[in-house]
C-alpha cells in the first residue's frame, strides 16, 4: 500500500508519542521531529507505510538509548490478556478469529489509549472465514505472520484451533526479531505456550509489517512455499496488501482512514479478507 499524505502525519505523531514513553526532553524532542522529516524527505514513494515508520522508529530507540521503549505497556497487555483467557472458553476456530480480530485494537503504533474488550460477538465487515477454514483443512503448511503483544494470547488460541482442525499440518508463527513498537516478540510467543503448539522464527532485519523483499531468504522461500499465510494485523495488510499468493488471508482492524478506505469498509470495521491470487 503506497503512503497518502495522512500517512505522513501519522508518523509524525508516532514518533513524538515514541518519544514521550522515555523523554520529556525537549532537545530530544527536536531531534526527533528534524529526523523524522529527513526520513520522510528520503523515502520511496513507492515504498510502503511501515516500511518508512521503521526507520522512524528505530531512530527513536537510538537516539534515546531505550531499545525496547513499550516493554512495560506489552508486558501490561500480555498480563491482560492472559487473565482474559484464563476465563473464558473459545468454542471453535470462528470464534478464536473473531477474538483475534478484536484484540488488533492493542496497537500503540496507532493510538496513545487502547480500549479493550475481549468480545466474540463482534461483527465482521468482510468475512471469508469459511474459504479460510477450508483451506486450513486442506494445508500441508500454514504460516502466521503474528503482530501485536497482548493479542498474541489471542493468535495462539488461533494456532490451537488449527492443530485440533489439522493436527498434520506443519505450522510455523512469525514474529519480531527485535522490538519495534509494541510488535510481539518470542518472549511474548513464549508467554502464551506458543512453543508448545507451533515452530516460532524471528526474521531479519528488523522492519515493521513483513517487507517481504527485504527479509531474510530463508523466510521469503517459507512465505511463497506456505500453503496458507495468516496476515495478522494492520501494518501487515499495509505492507503485503499487493502480494499475490493463493493461499493469503488477513486478519485485522481498520484502525485508520487510509487502511479503511484500502478495504473499502468503514473505519473501525473488523476484517477477515482473502488475498488476492
Amino acid at each position: 500500500m503506497k503512503p497518502k499524505p495522512e500517512c505522513y502525519d501519522c508518523m509524525r505523531r508516532q514518533a513524538v508519542r515514541s518519544l514521550g514513553l522515555i523523554s520529556r526532553d525537549r532537545n530530544l524532542l527536536e531531534k526527533v521531529k528534524s529526523e523524522t522529516e529527513k526520513i520522510i524527505a528520503g523515502s520511496d514513494i513507492n515504498g510502503n507505510p511501515p516500511l518508512i515508520a521503521s526507520d522512524i522508529f528505530l531512530y527513536v530507540n537510538k537516539i534515546t538509548g531505550n531499545s525496547d521503549p513499550y516493554l512495560e505497556l506489552k508486558k501490561k497487555y500480555n498480563r491482560i490478556v492472559k487473565d482474559v483467557l484464563r476465563n473464558m472458553a473459545i468454542k471453535d476456530i470462528f470464534s478464536a478469529f473473531k477474538y483475534a480480530i478484536n484484540g488488533n485494537i492493542i496497537d500503540f503504533g496507532m493510538q496513545d489509549k487502547v480500549a479493550f474488550n475481549a468480545d466474540e460477538n463482534v461483527s465482521l465487515t468482510i468475512d471469508d472465514s469459511v474459504s479460510l477454514v477450508e483451506r486450513i483443512c486442506q494445508a500441508d503448511s500454514i504460516l502466521y505472520l503474528c503482530d501485536n503483544a497482548g493479542e498474541i494470547g489471542f493468535d495462539a488460541s488461533v494456532i490451537s484451533k488449527i492443530k485440533e482442525l489439522n493436527p498434520r499440518a506443519k505450522l510455523t508463527a512469525s514474529v519480531k526479531a527485535g522490538p519495534v513498537i509494541n510488535d510481539a516478540l518470542l518472549e511474548d510467543a513464549l508467554y502464551f505456550g506458543m512453543d508448545k503448539m507451533c515452530d516460532i522464527i524471528a526474521p531479519a532485519p528488523l522492519y515493521v509489517g513483513t517487507q517481504i523483499d527485504r527479509l531474510d531468504a530463508g523466510f521469503g522461500k517459507l512465505f511463497n512455499d506456505s500453503d496458507v499465510i495468516i496476515s495478522k494485523g494492520q501494518a501487515n495488510w499495509e505492507s503485503l496488501e499487493g502480494i499475490r499468493h493463493k493461499g493469503l488471508f488477513f486478519l485485522l482492524r481498520a484502525k485508520c482512514k487510509v487502511v479503511a478506505l484500502s478495504l473499502d469498509v468503514p473505519l473501525g470495521s473488523a476484517v477477515l479478507t482473502k488475498g488476492k491470487e
